[in-house]
């Protein structure tokens, strides 16, 4: 008698149409990409081990890939226009400062 292997569903990307982009999720990734930011920040980093250097490296390499993925998502359901300036409230929501992002950096096609 044979145990069978359990089947699992893959998980299928949403359809790009159905991602709404909203303030909503524009602040959350906003969110996302400050506290990848402070995680990021290596100046308290000398007081932690290499493991855990090694540890919070992969995790925002993990988080940054999936903010990218989701970033896309919704640019997939935008025009041009609009996806310019969705890039440009969550790099303000974020807390960038609006003198240092340039034109070519908004309009510049997200690295997937």
């Amino acid at each position: 008698m044979r145990l069978q292997q359990p089947r699992f569903e893959q998980k299928s990307e949403p359809d790009r149409a159905q991602v709404p982009c909203t303030a909503s999720s524009l602040s959350d990734i906003a969110d996302k990409v400050n506290h990848l930011l402070a995680i990021s920040d290596t100046r308290w980093w000398s007081l932690a081990g290499q493991t855990v250097k090694q540890g919070i490296s992969r995790y925002v390499k993990k988080e940054l890939s999936e903010l990218r993925a989701r970033v896309t998502r919704l640019e997939g359901s935008l025009s041009a226009e609009k996806a310019c300036v969705a890039k440009l409230e969550i790099l303000l929501l974020a807390g960038h400062q609006p003198r240092k992002l340039s034109a070519e950096k908004l309009l510049r096609p997200s690295r997937s």
